[in-house]
Protein backbone atom coordinates (compact mmCIF):
# COMPACT_ATOMS: atom_id res chain seq x y z
CA UNK A 1 0.00 0.00 0.00
CA UNK A 2 1.36 3.41 -0.93
CA UNK A 3 1.09 5.96 1.83
CA UNK A 4 0.61 9.64 1.28
CA UNK A 5 2.94 11.92 3.20
CA UNK A 6 1.15 13.97 5.87
CA UNK A 7 2.04 17.34 4.32
CA UNK A 8 0.91 16.18 0.87
CA UNK A 9 -2.63 15.52 2.10
CA UNK A 10 -5.44 17.89 1.22
CA UNK A 11 -8.08 18.10 3.93
CA UNK A 12 -11.15 20.26 3.62
CA UNK A 13 -13.32 21.02 6.60
CA UNK A 14 -16.24 22.45 4.67
CA UNK A 15 -17.65 24.65 7.44
CA UNK A 16 -17.37 28.35 8.12
CA UNK A 17 -14.57 29.28 10.54
CA UNK A 18 -17.18 30.89 12.80
CA UNK A 19 -18.50 27.41 13.63
CA UNK A 20 -15.21 26.29 15.21
CA UNK A 21 -16.27 27.21 18.77
CA UNK A 22 -19.41 25.10 18.34
CA UNK A 23 -17.39 22.05 17.26
CA UNK A 24 -14.85 22.52 20.05
CA UNK A 25 -17.62 22.72 22.63
CA UNK A 26 -19.21 19.59 21.23
CA UNK A 27 -15.91 17.69 21.34
CA UNK A 28 -15.27 18.85 24.91
CA UNK A 29 -18.07 16.64 26.24
CA UNK A 30 -17.31 13.61 24.09
CA UNK A 31 -15.35 11.64 26.71
CA UNK A 32 -18.09 12.10 29.29
CA UNK A 33 -20.80 10.93 26.86
CA UNK A 34 -18.79 7.86 25.80
CA UNK A 35 -18.08 6.94 29.42
CA UNK A 36 -21.79 7.18 30.26
CA UNK A 37 -22.65 4.83 27.39
CA UNK A 38 -20.05 2.14 28.18
CA UNK A 39 -19.73 2.28 31.99
CA UNK A 40 -21.93 -0.79 32.53
CA UNK A 41 -20.30 -2.93 29.83
CA UNK A 42 -17.97 -5.78 30.75
CA UNK A 43 -14.22 -5.11 30.39
CA UNK A 44 -13.81 -8.21 28.19
CA UNK A 45 -16.43 -6.91 25.78
CA UNK A 46 -14.80 -3.48 25.67
CA UNK A 47 -11.34 -4.91 24.97
CA UNK A 48 -12.39 -7.37 22.25
CA UNK A 49 -11.05 -6.69 18.75
CA UNK A 50 -14.08 -7.22 16.54
CA UNK A 51 -12.66 -6.34 13.09
CA UNK A 52 -9.19 -7.79 13.35
CA UNK A 53 -7.54 -8.33 9.98
CA UNK A 54 -5.25 -11.22 9.16
CA UNK A 55 -1.51 -11.11 8.51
Amino acid sequence: MNTLRWFDRNMTFGYAPELLPFFLERLDGTAVRIEAKVKDLDDVLLSTRWMESGP
